[in-house]
């Protein structure tokens, strides 16, 4: 079992709002009595010491990597490791596609089966700002999308309105419990901090899941988007309906990562970064299918061997197209820049992305973002393929 972090990580639990202009006050009122106005003890000698602690950085691209972890997402961070030009700081969890404390003894279980034991883990916020299951059931039931995947909030199979699984509720992961390997006792949002303090203009925040813990470190260190080098997002969905989609059971409410947290995608997007890149529709490029389980079955590593087990054939590379782009921009075949945010307004849109062109945005703070419009497929799977087969 993982011990529970305290602090901002169970603040997220409470105090969401009832609608989305006085949510975002909420959120913002939330985060300040939970994380504070300063940032405590993080004076010269112990951004020092974060700094040591990192090892040798020299001529490496400086990563940490926020995802709402599961096992088989754990698979979305190989191609950062397998990359011999990025140094992984760190990975923080996040609520969303599964809850923070199961996310974080995945990450555990998976680093431990793999055999990496220098990626510190540390678990963030188990709720969304504002959101709630309750909320979300209400959503679905006033707007439509009763099909659509709730992460963490997803229904029991007898349909009652409630989680299918408490957030304290751990199951084993398929490949056993970590024995050795243990969660940072550091908070997510304050390692977040640590690692672009010791490292300014150094370090770009990569997230695949929802935007919470970014969040939480853009309210508790105003400078901390700012000392980023950067942050890549995976997110900023802009159809309901994927390209080339058969499934007549589609998600009607494309965008997961930015809709379980509107108030957190907003925070993060109008925070000032000096370089953002967004991808969106786009991961859903690239299958993991048959033939590319196949391709990786041929190798006998232990990362083949969790990939092979806990893998999810059948469904894109999304997580692991973010990271991939991340690592390697030249992937990108196509891009557009633009001004981006969140629909914040009640309604069937709340939590959408909205995108501008630059000049004709409402000028509120919304990022300027590369967003990611094509990538070389095949290069792409080529790649994880590699990463999965070390």
């Amino acid at each position: 079992m993982v011990k529970q972090t305290s602090g901002v990580g169970r603040a997220g639990s409470r105090g969401r709002g009832k609608g989305a202009v006085v949510g975002l006050g909420a959120a913002v009122l939330l985060l300040t009595s939970a994380c504070g106005t300063q940032v405590a003890g993080r004076d010269a000698a112990h951004t020092a010491t974060v700094a040591r602690q990192a090892g040798s950085t020299a001529g490496k691209q400086l990563v940490v990597y926020d995802n709402d972890w599961t096992s088989s997402g754990a698979t979305s961070i190989l191609p950062l490791l397998a990359n011999p030009k990025v140094k992984v700081l760190g990975t923080t969890v996040v609520t969303g596609d599964g809850w923070a404390k199961q996310g974080t003894a995945d990450a555990l279980s998976f680093f431990e089966k793999i055999g990496r034991r220098d990626v510190p883990v540390s678990q963030g916020f188990t709720y969304p700002l504002i959101n709630s299951p309750q909320r979300a059931y209400a959503y679905q039931k006033m707007y439509g999308g009763g099909k659509a995947w709730l992460g963490a909030f997803n229904r029991p199979a007898s349909g009652k309105d409630e989680p299918a699984t408490g957030p304290d509720q751990v199951t084993e992961p398929p490949f056993g419990w970590a024995k050795s390997l243990k969660a940072s006792k550091e908070q997510a949002v304050d390692f977040l901090i640590d690692q672009v303090r010791a490292h300014p203009h150094q370090v770009t925040i990569v997230t695949a899941g929802p935007l919470t813990n970014i969040a939480g470190a853009v309210r508790k260190d105003p400078r901390f988007a700012s000392l980023a080098k950067g942050i890549v997002i995976g997110g900023g969905n802009l159809y309901q309906l994927n390209p080339g989609e058969k499934d007549k059971g589609f998600n009607s409410s494309e965008g997961f990562n930015f809709r379980f947290d509107p108030e957190a995608a907003h925070i993060v997007l109008t925070a000032g970064w000096k370089n953002v890149t967004a991808l969106g529709d786009v991961t859903s490029s690239v299958m993991f299918d048959k033939g590319m389980l196949a391709r990786i079955k041929a190798h006998r590593t232990a990362i083949s061997d969790y990939v092979v087990k806990a893998g999810y054939v059948g469904y894109p590379l999304w997580d692991e197209t973010t990271t991939e782009v991340a690592a390697d921009p030249t992937l990108v075949r196509q891009s557009i820049p633009l001004r981006m945010d969140v629909d914040m307004s009640p309604g069937p849109d709340y939590g959408a992305t909205r995108v501008w062109s630059d000049g004709d945005s409402p000028g509120l703070g919304e990022a300027k973002v590369r967003y990611v419009q094509t990538v070389d497929d095949k290069r792409v799977a080529d790649t994880f393929v590699a990463a999965a087969t070390r």
